[in-house]
């Protein structure tokens, strides 16, 4: 019994020494983790400020010069940056149309009149968080970083504002570093200044799916023959799928790579509840039935004499209401080429402007006397054919100016006679006063005046 008793109290005395040297040891690994921790952290936190130190030591100005470049840009913008494209329209005396440019702008869509497949098909599949985010998407970006880094391209990431912006705004496509931060602070500021909505009118508009087709409205007409509105599920897929690569994925020319590429997009749409799994099993299930149509875009203006006429008066309109000045003498013919190379280069970037679309523009031309004009000058001359070898036009030629002579308006006019091989042209006059509608060709001849009036549509 007293040796029971004896071991008894020996485990009772052992025991708590056992616990004591465990607590011990424990409490010097947790103190030399912590050590090691510490110093971890002290490593990482050194190697921080030191990478952090020689990457803005390489990069800092690039990185300060592409985002003040964004705030410059973002700063000039203004309200009519996103506007709808429009066709420039001359009218003559009456008001009556006689010529449409830009004609492709007559394929613009208003925001209440998109199709529902297309306009949520285009956030689902392009840019989920569009309408949470504040131009840039900083969870895609860090997706498309991770990508890069696992060997794929340095692209994606970029939300439908950042497209416009470097479309639209930028015209620049460059896959550099400095690129994309001014793209993307402009992208910011710009969200600034528009809503949701005029941003992704703007980009429906304006994105390219191929074939000279930019906006979705050429692009349902040039691939079905339809308008946009009447596009099925599946036609709309095979539209949103072109703006990755508008070649790779042309169902007239690549038609297996639009049908995967559909199918990828159909899922998204699935997924993000743009369409019912009844409607995804039908358009999964269908063939993309195609109907190209040619597309014109006219700006075609120097083969009518009076059209051409009204586009280089209008123009000069443009130039002189945006300070430049009209001379008549000159002291030397140095002083003489010089004015007119750069008042030619002026009128044609003007005259780039008009076809740009958005004006109308209002003359004093009519339209029977011009045709009867023509019909008699032609016809009179047309037994006079021979053509100089030099200039492809006839060796006769011809110039008629009909004014009225209680206006003194230019109502019809004839500059000479070209062949089916050569454009009409016809010789710019000079403007004294744009703000006035009757305006004097030149101080040098007969006081002959047209009105030739031109104003921006917004």
């Amino acid at each position: 019994m007293d040796n029971e008793f004896k071991k008894t109290d020996d485990n009772i005395t052992s025991t708590p020494s056992r616990n004591k040297k465990k607590k011990l040891r424990k409490f010097k690994q947790k103190r030399f983790y912590k050590k090691v921790w510490f110093w971890v952290l002290i490593a990482l936190t050194s190697l921080t400020f030191v990478g952090g130190y020689v990457a803005w030591s390489k990069y800092g100005k690039m990185v300060t010069e592409a985002t003040n470049t964004g705030y410059q840009i973002a700063e000039s913008l203004d309200k009519n940056i996103l506007r709808s494209d429009q066709p420039t329209i001359i009218y003559d005396y009456q008001g009556n149309e006689i010529k449409r440019l830009n004609t492709q702008a007559d394929y613009q869509v208003k925001t209440e009149d998109f199709n529902k497949y297309l306009r949520q098909g285009f956030v689902a599949t392009e840019d989920e968080r569009f309408y949470q985010h504040h131009g840039v998407d900083l969870w895609a970006t860090l997706r498309a970083i991770g990508s890069y880094l696992k060997g794929g391209g340095l692209q994606g990431g970029s939300t439908i504002t950042q497209q416009l912006v470097k479309n639209k705004i930028l015209k620049n496509s460059e896959q550099t570093s400095s690129r994309k931060i001014t793209e993307q602070v402009i992208a910011q500021e710009l969200e600034k200044k528009f809503s949701k909505d005029e941003i992704l009118t703007a980009y429906l508009n304006y994105v390219y799916f191929g074939h000279g087709s930019n906006g979705v409205g050429m692009a349902a007409k040039y691939y079905f023959n339809k308008d946009q509105k009447d596009l099925t599920i599946r036609e709309s897929a095979v539209i949103i799928g072109l703006t990755n690569n508008p070649t790779l994925y042309d169902p007239t020319i690549n038609p297996e790579n639009s049908d995967e590429k559909v199918s990828e997009i159909l899922g998204k749409m699935l997924r993000n509840k743009v369409i019912t799994k009844e409607e995804y099993d039908e358009a999964i299930n269908q063939k993309t039935e195609l109907h190209p149509t040619p597309l014109v875009n006219e700006k075609e203006y120097t083969d009518n004499y009076a059209i051409s006429f009204a586009m280089n008066r209008a123009a000069e309109n443009l130039a002189v209401a945006d300070g430049f000045e009209l001379k008549y003498k000159f002291n030397s013919d140095e002083e003489y080429k010089e004015y007119h190379r750069i008042y030619n280069q002026t009128l044609q970037d003007k005259l780039e402007q008009i076809l740009s679309g958005g004006y109308k523009i209002y003359t004093s031309i009519n339209q029977e006397l011009q045709a009867d004009l023509e019909n008699k000058i032609y016809s009179e001359l047309a037994k006079y054919s021979d053509v100089n070898s030099s200039t492809g036009k006839y060796d006769l030629q011809t110039s008629v100016t009909v004014v009225d002579n209680q206006t003194h308006n230019v109502v019809a006019i004839v500059g000479g006679r070209g062949t089916e091989m050569t454009m009409l042209t016809v010789p710019i006059s000079f403007l004294d006063n744009p703000d006035q509608r009757l305006n004097q060709l030149s101080p040098t001849r007969q006081p002959l005046k047209t009105v030739v009036y031109c104003h921006k549509v917004w």
